[in-house]
């Protein structure tokens, strides 16, 4: 082969060694042209889902705010509803959120609040919850929440079979008593079996029938204890101090109430003195007396509820035909509470002391049973809606 020959085959080889090394080379930089830019539209759409995300959080947020809002305005005690807080529009983002707000009770008065953002059609989802409890000028959170009988003590002997109508996912009977807390079912110390304890659906709107629709009228009416593991019973608070039961209710002082009551002239001694209809600015009343209260009357109303604290030994009676709305408060009992005939209380009977041959043809009704609403008086206006501080770090 002649050096020519040579020569024009070593161009060749280095031109086509050239060529695929450029090739390579282009190959390369377009695959990290690509990557690059696969890895920016990543980062471009992480970073969207995580300001996306952090726009819900953020308006999850918000929404408890809304709801604290709320619940400084609105009763919700022994409530459980949803509804949306406010449109938030407007965002960077220029997306516009709504919080779904939602109450659920706990025990002891107390509100859990739960407030839902979604975001991308449900792909984004941001809870954020908070315990709550509402402020009463007078009432505790469990006050507020209060079943129709709360007794430091038991009840025994029971006769005639009194009615008591607690709200449907309420209790009938709250004893206090730390010896014989008496949670059996026809046990010695709560007879819950020789009440009528019942619910009722009425005109089927889901909500307790109250006295002016006339109980069990076309109604769906059905006993709500019907074994020895009975959900209407509750048992003690021990931590309460004396006396217990108004302490359980109420904000202000037994001593308290009275001394403001005596200072309003609202201390009677005198059945036909205890004013009826809607309870005064100051709606605690103290009888003296001891005989039975008029009957076919009403004291207190559904807007305006009533305190009644008699404080005369021996249960003071309530004759037939009588209602309260309200609370009626027995400092004694002197072991025996019968013979109302046929009045009603709708609200709480609070009991400081055990009771037998408790209040034949009585019936009792749970505050909520008022429309599925708690009355809009003095008792129950509300004063504050706070956080339970740190309640946030359960979730």
């Amino acid at each position: 082969m002649s050096n020519r020959t040579t020569s024009y085959l070593t161009r060749y080889q280095s031109g086509a060694v050239t060529i695929l090394v450029t090739t390579i080379l282009m190959m390369l930089v377009t695959g990290a042209a690509l990557t690059v830019g696969r890895i920016g539209a990543n980062q471009e759409a992480t970073s969207a889902i995580d300001y996306r995300t952090r726009e819900a959080k953020e308006a999850a947020e918000a929404g408890l705010e809304y709801a604290l809002a709320w619940l400084r305005e609105n009763s919700c005690s022994g409530c459980t509803t949803t509804f949306p807080g406010d449109e938030l529009p407007n965002l960077q983002s220029g997306y516009s959120l709504t919080p779904i707000l939602t109450f659920a009770d706990l025990p002891n008065g107390y509100l859990r609040v739960t407030s839902t953002v979604e975001a991308e059609n449900g792909a984004i989802r941001s809870t954020a919850q908070q315990i709550v409890h509402q402020l009463y000028p007078y009432l505790t959170p469990d006050g507020a929440n209060a079943p129709p009988i709360v007794v430091d003590g038991c009840l025994s002997d029971v006769k005639g079979t009194p009615d008591i109508f607690p709200r449907p996912d309420g209790i009938a009977i709250k004893t206090l008593a730390t010896d014989n807390p008496g949670h059996g079912f026809n046990g010695d110390c709560l007879e819950l079996g020789h009440f009528d304890v019942r619910i009722c659906n009425s005109s089927g709107d889901d909500r307790s029938c109250t006295p002016a629709e006339g109980v069990g009228s076309g109604a769906d009416v059905s006993p709500a204890c019907p074994g020895a593991s009975c959900a209407y019973l509750d048992g003690e608070a021990s931590s309460l101090s004396e006396p217990k039961a108004w302490n359980y209710v109420f904000n202000i002082s037994l001593s308290d109430a009275k001394t403001k009551a005596t200072a309003a002239g609202q201390t009677y001694s005198k059945k036909q003195d205890v004013p009826t209809g809607d309870a005064p600015d100051f709606p605690f009343l103290m009888y003296t007396g001891k005989n039975p209260l008029n009957g076919g009357t009403t004291y207190g109303s559904p807007d305006h509820p009533v305190v009644i604290i008699l404080t005369d030994p021996g249960c003071p009676k309530f004759n037939g035909g009588a209602r309260v709305y309200g609370f009626v408060y027995y400092a004694q009992t002197d072991g025996d509470c019968n013979g109302w005939g046929g009045a009603e209380i709708v609200g709480t009977a609070l009991l400081e002391e055990s009771a037998k041959k408790f209040n034949a043809n009585t019936g009792f009704y749970s505050m909520k049973n008022l429309s599925g609403n708690p009355p809009a008086g003095t008792l129950f206006a509300i004063d504050d809606a706070v956080r339970l501080p740190g309640s946030w770090k359960d979730w």
